[in-house]
């Protein structure tokens, strides 16, 4: 029997989308809550591209400090319209709230760390929830 993952979001079980076979990367997705997810070749779990917060990191992949890029970030993010931000939003604070990813691992970031990838979603975060709140 192959391995299996709980959803990071909702703690139910993961359905595998490739093969056991296959060993550099395989894909997941939650049914409960459509969530889905990357496993890399190390094992670990992160979010698959298209999940909002690949999105918001997707503009600071080449970034040597991510917090230049905020507020360029902040406009293509709030473009996608406000059911986008708000799940954004929720999913940011769940993730700095309580960590169950590297945020690292989601693309293949050329200067930016964990600590400042996270430091700039938080950023991100904040000023999204104040244009929501000013709106």
């Amino acid at each position: 029997m192959g391995k299996s993952f709980l959803c990071l979001r909702c703690d139910q079980s993961l359905m595998a989308e490739t093969s056991e076979e296959v060993e550099s990367v395989r894909f997941w997705s939650c049914k409960s809550c459509s969530s889905r997810y990357t496993e890399n070749g190390e094992g670990r779990l992160h979010d698959r591209w298209l999940m909002p917060i690949t999105l918001a990191l997707y503009g600071v992949i080449y970034e040597k400090e991510p917090r230049k890029n905020l507020e360029k970030v902040t406009a293509d993010m709030r473009r996608k319209g406000a059911k986008f931000v708000e799940l954004l939003i929720d999913h940011i604070s769940n993730e700095l709230t309580n960590p169950k990813q590297r945020m690292s691992d989601i693309h293949q970031f050329i200067h930016a760390d964990e600590q400042q990838l996270r430091q700039f979603l938080a950023l991100l975060r904040d000023k999204l929830i104040n244009f929501s709140v000013n709106d």
